[in-house]
């Protein structure tokens, strides 16, 4: 491989599913963990992953089910992450996509949970955050409907502030309907990541409202006298009247020492949110590598009329990438080839409900192999995978699942399916991981080198930019090599497959960057 080659991202399919199942323990450090003050009750998360009600099967008397006094005593008790789809009964077919997705059947399924929220969350703003449900999830919290989300890979949430019963049970009831696939690989079924409770009072930090970037002056060059941190908090303000707010962002160093604290008074008129600018300069900083993957926390503070209302901490690092045509990819000034896996999210005997310390477990044996780079492959991930990435070293290709969102490439390919919600959640949740060296929009879309293809994938660069502009933006190509459409739209070049292409596609694009996105496909299990 030259150097022209950044890398390559190999697919292994479900890479370390070899049975080893033993000791699930986390295996690396610790994250930086915020004082022990009143600052974390501010914020209140609380996990519902445990005692759910599951009902296997649809329900013809919906209307019923999400009543409060439905009678789910004969459902059966699960806990989070969950897939149901992996407890179904195998049945061999001869249809490429039963195959693909391990010759089970997929039915929707119900789940119902009854929970309390305290009294100290009156007059608070109350939300139900789901990490993922796959997929096509309807949701009631006391027999009102609260919104559908279909896509199975991004995270969603709920305002449930005007329906929750505070003081008192609640019940929320979801349904989940995984028939529709959206990949061809296994995919699993259910409520697979965490459910949280979030009370916050109505003056807080916006949902991924924290963006964190830094600049490293000679970074290229491999020096770190300095670097240039800026952050960007958005405040939101849900109260009837504005509110004279003060920011205060705390920087804690590797080490766990405070370094800076900056301030910022800022006026969030009733019923919006506000951007709030702080830049500082950290001597000598410590820069994220694969390597010495050092870590800095942000500890925000907001102040509303001088008291503390909300509290949050964000996870970040310090380093430089470039990328260049000739010479491929540097980290900190210092050439990096990468040698990574597209690895899927499922994991043998776990199907997608893969438990956080397993997913850094995962990570720090592919590092044991050689590997320093990990495509999200072909969507956006468990955010406990990128943790894991961030605080063990391992380089990140983020993918969105499709060029556009949910299901565009089906019906809405030659009108220009624009709707990028999904996109969007994925850019504003990622941004703040230093793991993370580029954007991937989609993977193999067939009509990617299309004028609607072409549109689409202009529109998704676009709002990417808007929310994230110091990665490259790049996508998984296969098709029509060498003369592909797409490519001219992209920073750097994913090639799939085509390695006796390599050279006439870099004649084509002679100034962008290319890597190999996906080198080789192998279904087998070591020593088989």
């Amino acid at each position: 491989m030259t150097h022209r080659y950044c890398g390559s991202f190999q697919l292994l399919g479900t890479l370390l599913a070899c049975g080893v199942l033993i000791g699930f323990s986390s295996c690396c450090s610790p994250r930086i963990k915020p004082p022990e003050t009143t600052k974390s009750a501010l914020h209140q998360r609380t996990l519902l992953d445990a005692d759910w009600l599951f009902h296997r099967g649809d329900i013809s008397s919906s209307n019923e089910v999400i009543r409060a006094d439905f009678n789910d005593s004969q459902w059966e008790n699960v806990h989070l992450p969950h897939d149901y789809v992996l407890d179904g009964t195998y049945a061999y077919s001869t249809n490429r996509e039963v195959r693909g997705h391990g010759y089970l059947p997929y039915e929707v399924s119900w789940y119902r949970k009854h929970f309390s929220v305290p009294e100290s969350s009156r007059g608070k703003i109350l939300r139900l955050d789901f990490d993922g449900v796959f997929r096509d999830s309807e949701v009631w919290l006391n027999g009102e409907y609260l919104g559908r989300h279909p896509s199975g890979y991004t995270p969603f949430s709920y305002d449930i502030t005007k329906l929750a019963k505070v003081g008192a049970e609640n019940i929320v009831t979801v349904r989940v309907d995984p028939r529709e696939w959206e990949g061809w690989w296994y995919e699993g079924g259910g409520i697979y990541r965490h459910v949280y409770l979030t009370a916050l009072a109505p003056v807080h930090v916006a949902q991924w409202g924290t963006y964190v970037t830094s600049r490293v002056p000679n970074g290229d060059q491999g020096a770190a006298d300095e670097g240039d941190v800026t952050i960007q908090t958005t405040v939101e303000n849900n109260s009837e009247t504005t509110a004279n707010c003060e920011v205060v962002s705390e920087i804690v160093g590797p080490g766990g020492r405070s370094i800076q604290t900056l301030k910022a008074t800022q006026p969030v008129t009733e019923n919006a949110e506000q951007n709030v600018t702080q830049q500082t300069v950290i001597a000598h900083p410590k820069l994220w590598s694969v390597e010495s993957p050092n870590l800095y926390q942000l500890r925000t503070t907001v102040l509303h009329d001088g008291k503390a209302v909300d509290y949050t901490t964000t996870t970040f690092g310090i380093r430089t990438i470039r990328y260049d045509a000739d010479k491929g990819f540097f980290l900190n000034g210092k050439h990096v080839e990468i040698n990574g896996v597209a690895n899927h999210q499922d994991f043998s005997a776990v199907g997608i409900a893969v438990p956080d310390n397993l997913q850094s477990w995962r990570v720090a044996k592919l590092k044991q192999m050689g590997c320093n780079g990990w495509r999200t492959a072909h969507n956006p991930p468990n955010e406990a995978v990128l943790d894991a990435c961030d605080r063990l070293g391992m380089i990140v290709m983020d993918e969105n699942r499709h060029l556009g969102d949910t299901f565009p490439a089906k019906a809405d390919a030659e009108t220009g399916y624009t709707n990028l919600s999904d996109l969007a959640t994925m850019i504003q949740r990622d941004r703040n991981h230093p793991s993370i060296i580029m954007w991937s929009m989609s993977n193999e879309e067939k009509f990617q080198g299309s004028p609607a293809g072409r549109a689409i994938f202009s529109a998704m660069k676009e709002l990417t930019r808007r929310y994230d502009d110091t990665r490259p933006i790049t996508s998984a190509i296969v098709h029509n090599w060498p003369a592909n459409g797409a490519a001219d739209l992209q920073d750097i070049l994913g090639v799939n497959y085509n390695e006796t292409k390599y050279d006439a596609i870099h004649r084509l694009h002679p100034d962008k960057p290319m890597f190999g996105s996906e080198d080789t496909n192998q279904k087998t299990t070591r020593g088989e």
